[in-house]
């Protein structure tokens, strides 16, 4: 399975393309969905799904554009974070980026997620917001931004907790150490570390 990553939106997220035997995911798509478009042909890959690592606006931004090319294409979030997909307040467009994110799409996901043969399982880390997940699938760890390298995800936003965010990197303290973590933002890192030297994860 090929990843491609791309920084995209307002404040610099990584979105990533999985591509396997023509067929195409996307977790965050946080903007730029033409470019996140033009990349998929590039790759000369069909867009399966897409899935969300949690609600924010520059985790959804990309959304739209994509779903007007592929309008069948479920938009895949927690049950707990679907309401801020259609919500500007919730999601903090209106308060961090001045104007509206409004999705009128979306469906919440399960345990684990069927892509290319593979079966994406889903962990629940709350904490960066209520809904925030992270994604395992060969050996790769998307973390969305409850974990970045030297650092976490800020959770003074709509349904952040710090004490749920702290339970949270227990729970990925938990998964082998030669784990590649995707991040949300930032730089790729490995599992193993952030345990070592991620003061969050020490904590």
């Amino acid at each position: 399975m090929k990843v491609v990553s791309l920084t995209t939106g307002p404040i610099g997220t990584n979105c990533y393309l999985l591509i396997e035997e023509g067929q195409g995911l996307i977790v965050d798509p946080g903007g730029d969905g033409e470019r996140i478009l033009w990349q998929l042909k590039e790759e000369k890959a069909t867009l399966q799904k897409i899935l969300l690592t949690h609600g924010h606006f520059d985790h959804i931004g990309g959304v739209k554009a994509l779903r007007d090319v592929f309008s069948e294409v479920p938009v895949l979030v927690s049950r707990e974070d679907l309401p801020m997909l259609s919500d500007p307040k919730k999601n903090g467009s209106l308060s961090l980026l001045g104007k509206g994110v409004f999705l009128d799409c979306g469906e919440a996901f399960s345990e684990t997620i069927p892509f290319a043969g593979r079966e994406i399982q889903v962990i629940k880390t709350p904490g960066h917001t209520e809904g925030s997940c992270c994604f395992l699938v060969d050996g790769l760890l998307f973390s969305g931004d409850t974990l970045f390298k030297n650092g976490v995800g800020r959770t003074d936003l709509y349904s952040g907790d710090s004490r749920k965010l702290m339970d949270s990197l227990k729970i990925l303290q938990r998964l082998p150490g030669t784990l590649r973590v995707l991040p949300g933002h930032g730089e790729e890192t490995t599992l193993e570390r952030e345990k070592r030297q991620n003061p969050f994860m020490e904590a």
